[in-house]
């Protein structure tokens, strides 16, 4: 699925990758934040497609991305990854971040996976773990280029606004013929309410009507 998703949007990621990252080339690590107004929108495909399309691009020790949807995570599933420590483990301690990555062979880049067991709110709950991301973007950034951060929805947690407060950018991924404008206004608006730097919006799962190559045309 990953690698059909990006093989088929490959002019798409590229794209993207040049708008997040080509002028921040010169300047370190990134960590953008991929998040959407609901659940469903497609965030983990396209981080993930994103992802597969980078470590072709810029080979594979590049790009690592971070599971950070403790309340919904799906890596185990879409990736058949079994963590070493997932990492809810990771944030509680503050250690051995790099020793728990997991690198995806069939796509080039590596992950660090939540596990498959979801948290829900209350004391203990997922908004505390994410107060120490951090230090796992610090620790990441030391050996990869790019870490892209596949996060839960805006509405109604707060996960995403404490994730985009340790992230360089954050990309909305938003669902074509589905999520309304003033829901997605409302995402807008709470994460510029903690300072986020919202570098664009993703159309996801859009249906084209005419043959892709007339789209051009129009």
């Amino acid at each position: 699925m990953i690698r059909l998703f990006a093989s088929s949007h490959v002019d798409q990621m590229h794209r993207l990758q040049w708008a997040l990252f080509q002028a921040e080339a010169a300047k370190g690590p990134r960590v953008v934040q991929m998040t959407a107004s609901r659940f469903g929108e497609g965030v983990t495909t396209v981080t993930l497609g994103l992802a597969a399309s980078m470590a072709r691009l810029f080979g594979p020790e590049s790009t690592v991305v971070v599971e950070a949807n403790l309340r919904k995570p799906s890596f185990h599933e879409v990736l058949g990854v079994i963590p070493k420590v997932p990492i809810i483990n990771l944030l509680e301690t503050g250690l051995g971040f790099l020793d728990a990555v997991v690198k995806i062979e069939n796509y080039g880049f590596s992950v660090l996976s939540a596990g498959a067991t979801p948290m829900e709110s209350g004391h203990g709950g997922p908004e505390t773990y994410l107060e120490n991301l951090g230090k796992l973007f610090e620790d990441l950034g030391s050996r990869y280029k790019f870490i892209l951060v596949d996060s839960p929805p805006v509405l109604p947690f707060v996960d995403s606004d404490i994730v985009a407060g340790t992230a360089d950018s954050v990309v909305i991924v938003v669902e074509a013929n589905s999520t309304k404008a003033e829901v997605l206004d409302v995402t807008i608006n709470r994460l510029k309410a903690v300072e986020a730097q919202i570098a664009g919006l993703i159309l996801n799962k859009r249906v084209f009507y005419i043959p892709r190559w007339l789209y051009r045309f129009l």
